[in-house]
């Protein structure tokens, strides 16, 4: 498993990476020629769909990371079976809402593609948008499993 996850991870690093300097480089040029009265109508729509798939991407790094926020209160109680109370509540809790995200964003991306829609400036297919939300839950699922093995059965040590 190990082996699998650095290159999913590597994949995701590469991924967040060149949608971050997508959406940089559509906002300089943006920008740029917006001063000199040439401004493209794309430009605010490239940088939406970039930021959607950074948004989905980015979260399930978050997950493999614990990045996302935890109630204090609760993180503070001393007891190691409470802890891993909360850990197993709180992964099965998200391991739900993602399934169901998962469900539902593949069932949109699939009727985008069956509609042949595009978007309105870049005329590219929606699906391809639509897209980041399965994948995206697909990968925070398989986080969501990683941090299960190692903070709450120990039988797995999540590296970077």
């Amino acid at each position: 498993m190990a082996v699998f996850m650095k290159y999913v991870v590597k994949a995701e690093k590469i991924l967040l990476g060149f949608f971050i300097l997508l959406a940089t480089a559509i906002i300089a040029y943006n920008v740029i020629a917006r001063r000199l009265g040439v401004a493209p109508q794309w430009g605010e729509e490239g940088v939406r769909y970039s930021m959607i798939w950074i948004t989905f991407i980015g979260s399930a790094v978050c997950f493999r990371r614990s990045a996302h926020f935890g109630i204090d209160v609760i993180r503070r109680v001393k007891s190691d079976a409470f802890q891993k109370f909360v850990t197993v509540f709180v992964l099965a809790s998200c391991a739900l809402f993602v399934g169901l995200l998962c469900y539902y964003g593949w069932k949109y991306t699939a009727f985008a593609f069956a509609s042949q829609q595009k978007t309105p400036a870049l005329g590219w297919p929606i699906y391809l948008i639509y897209m980041s939300v399965p994948i995206g839950g697909i990968l925070t699922e398989i986080h969501l499993l990683e941090v299960l093995l190692d903070n709450v059965l120990g039988v797995y040590k999540i590296q970077e």
